[in-house]
């Protein structure tokens, strides 16, 4: 078991466990980087609170294209790939509070 771990967010049925266990991971990481902050990481601080939902823009990107956005591909890239984008470049995420997922989800549902 591994101490201070973010809660584990749904998905639904939006099929993205690559964006949510990512960001979850991710959100260890600003957790373990910042624990004055988020000494309870299932309940992060506002502005230290890692979109899981945010992360799709970095696992549905089209393979060999970069700053694309394609959901439900036939051909998607590797988990090496996606994690190397990510920290090349510059490790950016969007913050929950800008793309709350339940907010997304209620407004567009989850289906393509």
């Amino acid at each position: 078991e591994i101490p201070n771990m973010p809660s584990i967010g749904t998905q639904d049925d939006l099929g993205e466990c690559r964006a949510f266990s990512m960001g979850t991971i991710i959100q260890k990481k600003v957790c373990d980087r910042f624990p004055a902050e988020n000494s309870d990481c299932s309940r992060p601080a506002p502005e230290y609170n890692v979109s899981k939902f945010g992360m799709l823009i970095y696992t549905n990107r089209k393979p060999g294209q970069s700053k694309t956005f394609e959901p439900d591909q036939n051909e998607s890239r590797s988990m090496y790939e996606i994690i190397n984008d990510f920290t090349e470049g510059g490790s950016r995420v969007i913050l929950d509070s800008c793309k709350p997922f339940d907010q997304v989800v209620n407004t567009l549902g989850t289906t393509y």
